[in-house]
């Protein structure tokens, strides 16, 4: 019967296309979403561009009232660890390494400041070596699937490209003064660097300083504050005294001297040699400036 009524929307979408009858093809575009035909969805965007979702200079412009949604975001993206999606609280799994490139870069750019990133830009970034046409189409295809999953309004579209919409992150609310519970491993873990300096460098200057502070500020165990930490800046010895003081206060000589272990074994393959014991190397090895 589904088949049957498929066949049926697809046959009607073509007809609205002939006719230039949007109207009617939401209808059908909205029904082949909540259904899973992708493709066909993909096709009623491409009859129908006014199909896409709301550009972000029409959110911005819409009534407190009406843009209530975008002030409580339905959807929800980690960085401070693992990559993780949510939607509205539960778990969003999907396969889909660049799609969650493209969310981390938009919300890079986000936290350092501006209005998302023109779509050159974006292909530059992440589809460095396909051509410009087909990077584009790979764009608009990894946007529509995204929409699917996090909801119309999680990716918004510029004038010259896109911008992170409806989606909260555990990045910003940490450096809106969040809890250090927030952390669940280096910044995009698996993924990468990132691509805004500005903002790692922002993300690893706060977590220095919760680890710094007394220890009733900390809502995560010391030794995962300290492992994010120093994954983030591996070669960093300011960060390594920060977090062996702080494992010292808060988990005791044991959990310092097997971390400090740790980080000396990845000093030593570069060729840098670190003191026998963290003891030494709190006494005797000098802050950096």
């Amino acid at each position: 019967m589904l088949g049957n009524l498929k066949d049926a929307q697809r046959i009607a979408l073509e007809l609205n296309r002939i006719k230039g009858d949007l109207e009617a093809a939401r209808t059908r575009w909205i029904w082949f979403q909540e259904v899973g035909h992708l493709a066909l969805a993909l096709r009623a965007v491409r009859y129908f561009p006014a199909l896409e979702a709301p550009t972000l200079e029409k959110t911005l412009s819409q009534p407190a009232n009406q843009n209530s949604q975008h002030s409580q975001p339905l959807a929800r993206l980690k960085v401070l660890g693992p990559i993780q999606l949510e939607r509205e609280g539960q778990s969003v799994h999907y396969r889909g390494h660049k799609r969650t490139e493209l969310l981390a870069y938009l919300l890079e750019r986000r936290i350092a400041g501006h209005q998302g990133a023109d779509s050159l830009e974006l292909l530059d970034t992440l589809y460095p070596d396909v051509s410009e046409d087909e990077g584009k189409r790979t764009l608009k295809q990894q946007i529509y699937l995204i929409r699917g999953n996090l909801g119309r309004s999680s990716i918004l579209s510029t004038p010259g490209g896109y911008a992170l919409g409806a989606v909260s992150s555990d990045a910003e609310e940490f450096l809106a003064g969040g809890e250090s519970a927030l952390w669940r491993g280096p910044y995009l873990e698996g993924l990468g660097n990132g691509w805004i300096g500005g903002v790692k460098d922002a993300l690893f200057l706060a977590l220095k300083t919760q680890l710094e502070s007394p220890l009733e500020r900390q809502k995560a165990p010391c030794l995962s504050l300290a492992r994010s930490l120093c994954g983030m800046e591996p070669y960093d010895l300011n960060a390594l005294k920060v977090a062996l003081r702080a494992l010292l206060k808060g988990a005791g000589t044991p959990a310092a001297h097997t971390f400090y272990l740790e980080r000396r074994t990845l000093f030593v393959e570069v060729g840098e040699e670190l003191p026998v014991s963290f003891e030494e190397f709190l006494e005797f090895i000098p802050l950096q400036p």
